[in-house]
Order: structure tokens, then C-alpha cells, then sequence
């Protein structure tokens, strides 16, 4: 069991580095009047269990800003 938590925690660390090393370069790019519309939840499968990291839910939205 406590690798399984080990090998989580490990996956959540290296997805969470991966995106501040992504989004560093762009840290200067600034933008305002960002607005989200039309927030749609689909296609959700929820058959894995609860709290099982096989169910999803899918959220289609639109996302608009100035300055870009």
C-alpha cells in the first residue's frame, strides 16, 4: 500500500514540476478581461469507484481575453 501512495505522490510532483517548467518562459505575457463561458460537463464515467483516478468527467468551455 505504501507504495502505491509513494508512486502517486511521485506522479502529482513530476506532473506539477512540468508545468511550472512549461509556463516559466511565458511568466512575463500578461492578459486581461479573461472570461469563461458556455461551461459544459460531459461524457462522465464514474464506473472505476469512488475516488478511483479511472473515472472522468469531460468540460468543454470557452475561454476569452485581451491583450494576447
Amino acid at each position: 500500500m505504501r507504495y502505491n501512495y509513494l508512486s502517486n505522490f511521485l506522479k502529482l510532483f513530476y506532473s506539477f514540476s512540468l508545468v511550472i517548467l512549461i509556463n516559466f518562459p511565458f511568466s512575463g505575457i500578461l492578459a486581461n478581461n479573461i472570461s469563461v463561458s458556455n461551461v459544459k460537463l460531459s461524457g462522465q464515467n464514474t464506473t472505476a469507484g469512488i475516488n478511483n483516478t479511472n473515472n472522468y468527467t469531460f468540460v468543454q468551455f470557452d475561454l476569452s481575453w485581451d491583450n494576447s
